[in-house]
């Protein structure tokens, strides 16, 4: 298994045990070059962007240019090459999620 490979793995493992749901994109003919490897979905609605690589090995500039583009749509994007980087981007992203979640109780509760 390639180092980018086992950081992905360990995505998709860190991911299930927090409960969260990874999604692995696969490129086809015709589809636009640098988009991230795979995605997780967190609850209330929460996706985080993932491009996984090999420790150090830095973005290609398509690459820098997707991440450009998701952030400024205001999507959560993160870019781990090694174990710890995984666990702890993940961690944030599950703890962002539980606080979108506060945050739309407390608009539900007044009045919708």
């Amino acid at each position: 298994m390639t180092p980018e490979a086992k950081v992905l793995a360990r995505v998709k493992k860190t991911a299930k045990a927090l409960g969260l749901r990874f999604v692995r994109l696969s490129q086809a003919p015709g589809v636009e070059a640098g988009w991230p490897d795979a995605f997780v979905l967190g609850p209330h609605g929460c996706v985080l962007w993932v491009e996984t690589k090999a420790p150090g090995k830095p973005l290609r500039p398509i690459q820098k240019e997707r991440a450009r583009t998701l952030k400024s749509y205001d999507h959560q994007w993160c870019k781990p090459d090694a174990a710890e980087a995984v666990d702890a981007a993940l961690r944030d992203f599950s703890e962002y999620c539980e606080d979108m979640g506060s945050l739309l109780c407390s608009y539900d509760q007044g009045g919708r």
